[in-house]
């Protein structure tokens, strides 16, 4: 599988997936010290299938691509999460999956599905 960790930070998201055979993975975050850290943890981990990208997550998805599995994890209160969801739909492979992860109190587009931990909502959109 094809992973997109967008707005990655630390890479976690990612670093995960790589842990559960996913071919590659592309890393989307804008901040400097995170990206050095993202290649920090690559080079340490011996991964050549990550690819990282400091750029602006909006951008990157503009980009002809598909994916199987797009992991969003925007800060809370991001604005314009609709057009995030679309452009990140328009990028899945079929049968691909978007997570993203909100605040409870950030409004968004109807899931296929959620799950509320505490003020945290995982949201689940399937590629059909």
């Amino acid at each position: 599988k094809t992973v997109i960790d967008l707005f990655a930070g630390s890479g976690i998201l990612g670093f995960e997936a790589l842990s559960r055979m996913a071919r590659s993975v592309i890393f989307v975050e804008t901040n400097k010290n995170l990206v050095q850290l993202l290649y920090k943890n690559c080079l340490q981990i011996d991964q050549q299938n990550c690819i990282i990208k400091r750029m602006d997550a909006y951008k990157f998805l503009k980009e002809k691509r598909s994916v199987d599995l797009i992991m969003v994890d925007p800060p809370y209160g991001q604005k314009a999460l609709n057009l995030l969801i679309e452009l990140c739909l328009n990028m899945l492979n079929p049968n691909g999956t978007l997570v993203l992860e909100t605040s409870t109190k950030d409004e968004h587009i109807n899931a296929d599905d959620e799950r509320i931990y505490g003020s945290t909502r995982l949201s689940f959109w399937r590629n059909k």
